[in-house]
């Protein structure tokens, strides 16, 4: 039997998990060791930006996983390590629509490797004000208990 993959996650995933947040942290810490050399009085505001925009990028881009299903099940992988997860565990998905690009959370009913939300990107749209329509359908597959996709 054939094997029926579709893709969760935005294929500009890995480039917001690790390009975006090393240009930015590079960018923004190179500028704050350069001012603290030269001893500009600015150093201080700027060491706090880069800290704040730090914690930010991780919070928001850092920890994004690559997600798809396959075979009536989450794949969900990180990069470096990939689980499983019955499309059963699924108890809830949400989504952020006020950073772009948008972020959903799956909800696991219990504990995964990843912890029991999943955070993934879904692929980019342009029209902001409603639900994104992956969210949506997971959202569907979890009120009907779907197993398949």
């Amino acid at each position: 039997m054939k094997s029926h993959r579709k893709q969760l996650s935005s294929p500009l995933t890995a480039f917001y998990k690790f390009v975006f947040p090393a240009i930015w942290i590079g960018g923004f810490g190179a500028g704050t060791f350069t001012m603290i050399l030269k001893n500009i009085p600015e150093w201080p505001s700027f060491l706090i930006a880069t800290i704040l925009g730090t914690t930010f990028l991780w919070w928001c881009c850092m920890r994004l996983k690559k997600v798809y299903i396959e075979d009536g099940e989450l794949v969900i992988s990180n990069y470096l390590k990939t689980i499983r997860v019955p499309l059963r565990e699924m108890q809830e998905v949400k989504e952020n629509r006020f950073i772009s690009p948008r972020h959903a959370w799956i909800h696991l009913k219990n504990e995964s490797p990843f912890g029991d939300k999943i955070m993934f990107m879904p692929p980019l749209r342009f029209l902001l004000l409603f639900a994104h329509p992956m969210v949506e359908e997971l959202q569907k597959m979890i009120m009907y208990r779907v197993d398949r996709i």
